[in-house]
């Protein structure tokens, strides 16, 4: 019978508990080592995922900025062709009182062809540049929507 103070015994013991050890470490190392690869993997999915929502933002931001500035043409073509037509109006009075001040005759209605050459020209720029803030507006709208849109897309794709 081996005595529980016999040195061989010790070392059994000891280098059982040292094998025990560095097995759970190797465990441990194993472990960690697939949940690393697999953190990598999550994170390259969601870089690969954000990459394609803001190159599909750059593109929709490329499209409403075109479509905004041919809306803005549009705009000031017709700007254009009413500053034109405003040509053969006549000045404003010089003796144009508080009654009708602005007026080439006597103010017959709010459909402004009394107006004068230089009330109309700038009453039709504050309408184009109104028709201007508005497709601004709209093309901000249009693109914030489609960020949101394409956040939303990569936030539930999970």
């Amino acid at each position: 019978m081996i005595s529980v103070l016999d040195p061989r015994l010790w070392l059994v013991v000891i280098f059982i508990a040292i094998a025990t050890f560095f097995a759970g470490k190797y465990d441990e190392h194993r472990v960690t080592a697939a949940l690393d690869n697999e953190a990598q993997q999550v994170l390259k999915d969601a870089n690969d995922r954000a990459d394609s929502a803001e190159q599909k933002i750059l593109s929709n931001d490329k499209e409403a900025k075109r479509a905004k500035e041919k809306e803005i043409a549009i705009i000031n073509r017709a700007h254009a062709i009413t500053v034109a037509g405003l040509q053969q109006r006549l000045a404003r009075r010089a003796d144009a009182g508080a009654a009708g001040t602005g007026t080439i005759g006597q103010c017959a209605g709010a459909s402004g062809a009394e107006l004068s050459k230089e009330d109309g020209r700038f009453l039709a720029g504050e309408a184009s540049r109104a028709d201007r803030y508005v497709i601004e507006l709209n093309a901000c709208n249009a693109r914030y929507d489609g960020v949101a849109e394409q956040i939303n897309r990569m936030t539930t794709k999970q």
